[in-house]
């Protein structure tokens, strides 16, 4: 909301909610803070969300692998009542800290007619412990109740209003629709592929330099087609010689070349189909490549199956086979039946 609070949010979710292609709605503020267990301090990103809501936009009820999702006061390893938090298992363990351990977040908020921001102490006692796999996120983010974040940083509302829906590319076109009807020029809007353009522009580029290899290792291949027929042409030139003695015509040997450098095209097509698509099944299933959590944001070399693609590449590359054996066919046709006989 270029950069002021909602402060109608239950308002407008109530609204975004009734649009046939949303799922879920949920809040969200995101501040730096400090927080301190036993000395050790780390610089962090809290997030203030409300646990009814996030659940129906994320999966951090699937990711808190210890603890609850709650921000209930609840005792602490100090026998005090305090606030819930939430943190990542690797910052935790970093920090020394576990389910229980209290955590003073440092952080600092403005006031009117103040010049220097203002230094805010406040205590929570860990609920839950996420891990997401992904080391940097779990190493740097904490949870906290949209409450507790409003007090925490003196702001006053809601900073984002995160959306869910349906279909997952077509949501741009939602989200114009949202900001149009809701009818506020201060409403403005960021999708999770808009937010990763640079990174779809890399792998578009990467996908377009993969295509270009692969179409390299194509061409590369085609020319043991084209070597291999003009060895045989070269080899049988008096086999084909009897041929056309015994009648047959140039037209029906080119024929010959052809469909043997289209049978090797479409055999091995055929076969590298088969066994590029059961990989990418036997991936997509049983996870075959795993990745490290510490080093990349998933787990696994993702895969997703385009047949359209498969099928263009699979034609291409019978399409290139065949192109291979045309010069081997005419050259089988050139000669005289008789010269080659004779000769």
């Amino acid at each position: 909301k270029s950069g002021l609070p909602f402060t109608d949010y239950k308002k407008l979710r109530s609204k975004i909610l009734k649009y046939p292609d949303v799922t879920g709605v949920s809040s969200l503020i995101e501040k730096e803070a400090v927080i301190d267990y036993k000395n050790t301090r780390r610089g962090v990103m809290v997030r203030g969300i409300n646990p009814n809501h996030e659940i129906t936009t994320t999966d951090i009820l699937e990711k808190i692998k210890h603890g609850v999702l709650s921000f209930e006061s609840i005792d602490n390893e100090k026998k005090k009542k305090s606030r819930g938090l939430i943190i990542g298992r690797s910052l935790a363990e970093s920090m020394g800290a576990n389910l229980g351990s209290e955590i003073t977040m440092y952080s600092l908020f403005t006031v009117e007619e103040e010049l220097n921001p203002i230094p805010l102490l406040k205590k929570y006692t860990i609920t839950g412990l996420f891990e997401t796999l992904n080391y940097e996120y779990d190493a740097s983010v904490v949870y906290i109740s949209s409450e507790d974040a409003q007090k925490q940083f003196n702001y006053k509302g809601i900073e984002f209003i995160r959306i869910k829906t349906e279909s997952t590319y077509n949501i741009d076109k939602t989200a114009q629709n949202i900001i149009m009807n809701l009818n506020n020029p201060d409403y403005s809007y960021m999708t999770w592929i808009s937010k990763n353009k640079a990174l779809f522009y890399a792998i578009k580029a990467e996908k377009f330099i993969l295509f270009i290899i692969v179409l390299f290792i194509i061409i590369i291949a085609s020319f043991n087609i084209f070597s291999s027929l003009s060895m045989l042409c070269l080899e049988k030139r008096r086999e084909i010689g009897i041929l056309g003695a015994m009648g047959t015509n140039k037209k029906r040997i080119i024929q010959i070349f052809l469909f043997k450098g289209l049978f090797i095209g479409f055999f091995g097509s055929t076969c590298g189909i088969i066994f590029g698509v059961t990989t990418c099944l036997l991936q997509i299933h049983f996870n075959l490549i795993p990745l490290p959590g510490n080093v990349y944001i998933i787990d696994k070399v993702p895969v997703n199956l385009k047949f359209i693609e498969i099928f263009s590449v699979y034609i291409i590359s019978i399409l290139i086979s065949l192109g291979a054996a045309v010069y081997p066919a005419l050259l089988a046709s050139r000669p005289s039946p008789f010269q080659v006989i004779k000769g």
